[in-house]
């Protein structure tokens, strides 16, 4: 074959038909299997391998990029596509349990970035999609140099076990062509141990490889399909507004997929405080929005409350002389801001509360800020109200310190504020959250001045811990 035909063919080389029983044998398919081949050819090879492991047509999942051979796989399989296999041919994840590849021999033109085309469809195929099941049995055909090419051996002993080379008869080996059969990993090599495959295919690859036969016991067997939800088999280049708008109304298009809800989501859970919030704790997280919504008696008035927290750039020039050079420097600044907006519910008129001086002004009534604090402590209960249990009060009552150092005027032990906070962490450290998912949280920090007895309220509080789980 001329250059000329091999371009015009796009450098598609069959399979002679003699070996394809002969690579057949070697691969048992007993639990049925969806088989695919992205460069199918006239599906003459795939086809008849199927119909050999008792593979049916509704189960086979060709493509080539050249229309006429395109339509020629029909009569071998039930799903057949025609586009190209690198750039937009799709398939659904783990999918297929037995792939066979026999992609172009050659170059890639300039355009298309050069390299080889046989490695470019391993790495797409074998390497980046997740088309294959784990497990699946996976072969390939090309020359036996392109096997031995750093950027296909070092995919190859990422990718697969098992991994057998064979080369074709000396008959049928015009290219040197050779085939391997491996079984995909559920989990690439790498550093070490993808170092040592390459090492252990290179020296079988630099030497003769064992010639494919017949096999009268399969040494591969192909695993049974794992459950899938969804099939996908199409020609990503290919479409219409009708298309679209179809698949939009069948599957609600990328508005519900999971990447689109994920991102667009918001959790608005409050994560609960482990002791009960103070005046000015509760400001902030009004302004947070933790009461959005709430009525609440301001100044003798009910009225709804709606916070917020607010962005603004803060300029600020300094001035300074160096020599006879005057200097100017301009910081800017980032500032969030709180700012609440109550609603009169019988007039509708709108109050706002802006900064800290405005959120001062709406705490400043007694009977309010109680009001405001109230809701917040709704919405997000503390985790501990200083209700601490008699066992546990028992407890950190008679732990006492080993060098029997104290405080004057207090005796040898905790002191009543660092009990407190021991028993704060275990209830977070014991009690569901809902900013954890509805989970036990698995760590607390214990964050307090110097001097406060940080390592003492550990310490206690892994006590707790201890006599919990022995109990």
């Amino acid at each position: 074959m001329t250059r000329l035909e091999a371009e015009a063919r796009l450098q598609f080389y069959a399979l002679p038909a003699p070996l394809i029983p002969l690579i057949a044998s070697y691969i048992a398919v007993p639990h049925g299997a969806r088989l695919f081949d992205p460069c199918a050819g006239e599906g003459i090879a795939a086809g008849t391998m199927a119909e050999l492991w008792g593979i049916p047509k509704s189960m086979r999942y060709f493509n080539d990029l050249h229309d006429e051979r395109a339509h020629a796989c029909a009569a071998w399989a039930s799903h057949t596509l025609c586009c190209d296999a690198l750039k937009s041919l799709q398939a659904g994840r783990h999918q297929f349990q037995v792939a066979y590849l026999n992609p172009p021999f050659g170059h890639d033109a300039a355009e298309e970035g050069t390299g080889r085309i046989e490695e470019k469809f391993f790495r797409r195929w074998l390497d980046d999609a997740p088309a294959m099941q784990p497990g699946a049995v996976v072969i390939y055909v090309a020359p036996q140099y392109v096997f031995a090419s750093p950027g296909v051996i070092t995919h190859l002993a990422r990718v697969c076990d098992a991994t057998l080379l064979l080369q074709h008869p000396a008959a049928y080996r015009r290219f040197g062509e050779a085939v391997m059969i491996g079984i995909l990993r559920s989990t690439p090599r790498s550093w070490a141990d993808q170092k040592a495959e390459v090492v252990r295919l290179t020296a079988i690859l630099a030497g003769d490889l064992p010639i494919l036969t017949h096999q009268a016991t399969a040494g591969f067997i192909a695993p049974a399909p794992s459950p899938i939800t969804r099939i996908i088999w199409r020609d990503a280049s290919r479409g219409t507004p009708a298309m679209a708008q179809l698949d939009v109304m069948r599957s609600g298009g990328a508005f519900t997929s999971k990447k689109y809800r994920a991102d667009r989501a918001i959790d608005r859970t409050q994560l609960q405080p482990a002791f009960p919030l103070q005046v000015a704790q509760a400001a902030l997280r009004i302004a947070a929005g933790a009461i959005n919504g709430t009525t609440v008696v301001i100044d003798g008035v009910p009225m709804t409350i709606k916070g917020t927290t607010r962005r603004s750039t803060v300029a600020r020039v300094d001035r300074f002389s160096d020599g006879d050079t005057e200097i100017v420097e301009i910081h800017r600044l980032e500032k969030s801001s709180p700012h609440v907006t109550a609603i009169n519910e019988a007039t509708g008129e709108v109050v706002s509360y802006d900064g800290d001086v405005g959120i001062a002004a709406l705490m400043t009534d007694a009977a309010t800020a109680q009001a405001l604090l109230h809701a917040v402590e709704a919405s997000a209960p503390p985790k501990y109200a200083f209700d601490m249990p008699a066992n546990v009060a028992h407890t950190l009552g008679a732990l006492r310190p080993v060098s029997g150092r104290h405080l004057p005027g207090h005796a040898p032990g905790l002191l009543p504020m660092q009990q407190h906070a021991a028993a704060a962490l275990l209830t977070t450290l014991t009690t569901p959250d809902p900013g954890w998912g509805g989970a036990i949280p698995n760590g607390a920090i214990v964050a307090a001045e110097m001097g406060c007895g940080k390592t003492t309220i550990g310490l206690a509080a892994v006590e707790l811990l201890r006599l919990l789980r022995d109990t």
